[in-house]
């Protein structure tokens, strides 16, 4: 998720406030289109309230989770943001929906509007879908397993190495400062241009996002601290060469 900087965070405030206005003025007047004016509105200001939010510090948490070893552990996405995120992108659906049940019988409104509910429904339905069936990272001696609702990847702890907060994405000169991605370096990602991009942007061969509780910095602590008592304890069983 991108940080926002505080121009931006200015404009989407006043824009927030002068969308909100408006619908509520048009709604008062009885006039059509103030309802879409306020749906879009209330949309920017869940996003808007969303991609601000940090992970509280969870430290206590974590020192105990970091304990349980070898025990596996399994973090759960948090519902709440995808089910907010949800409600933000069908709302801005909806004002399309509007627009496109509202619309004179041009072809080209059509097919705009058409495209838009399916740009901005289709996430709706897959974030829905993530609050129902949330992601999970599952931590145990051995390795580590991400599942979402579109596929499960597995990564061994000696294939895998140096957790770190990615806070920033280089697109050619500009940088963006980033949030909620853990990255690391895996020995066996695959070598595409595509691999090779990533690895210039964030520094890191593969990465995820961070959706579980905890703050970056956080969660890449305990995944290094778990790789390295796993690595540790799988050369003291090793036999002698």
């Amino acid at each position: 998720m991108i940080i926002w900087s505080k121009p931006r965070i200015v404009i989407m405030f006043i824009l927030t406030l002068v969308f909100a206005w408006a619908g509520i003025e048009t709604v008062i007047a009885g006039q059509k289109g103030g309802w879409p004016l306020v749906l879009f509105a209330t949309a920017l200001a869940i996003i808007f309230i969303v991609s601000l939010s940090t992970a509280p510090p969870r430290t206590e948490v974590l020192r105990t989770q970091i304990t349980q070893y070898p025990k596996p552990i399994t973090l759960t996405g948090r519902r709440g943001r995808g089910l907010f995120l949800a409600l933000a992108s069908s709302m801005i659906a909806l004002v399309y929906l509007f627009g496109l049940l509202s619309s004179p019988a041009l072809l080209g409104s059509v097919v705009l509007y058409t495209v838009l509910v399916v740009v901005f429904g289709a996430p709706a339905l897959i974030l829905a879908a993530a609050t129902i069936k949330p992601n999970r990272l599952i931590i145990d001696a051995e390795g580590l397993t991400l599942k979402n609702i579109f596929q499960t990847r597995r990564w061994e702890w000696r294939d895998i190495q140096d957790f770190r907060a990615i806070s920033a994405v280089t697109y050619g000169k500009r940088i963006i400062k980033v949030k909620d991605i853990i990255g690391f370096d895996d020995r066996n990602a695959e070598k595409t241009a595509r691999a090779d991009r990533q690895k210039k942007r964030i520094g890191a061969s593969t990465s995820f996002p961070n959706h579980f509780g905890l703050s970056d910095d956080e969660l890449a602590y305990a995944l290094n601290a778990w790789r390295l008592q796993a690595i540790s304890d799988g050369d003291r069983y090793l036999p002698p060469p």
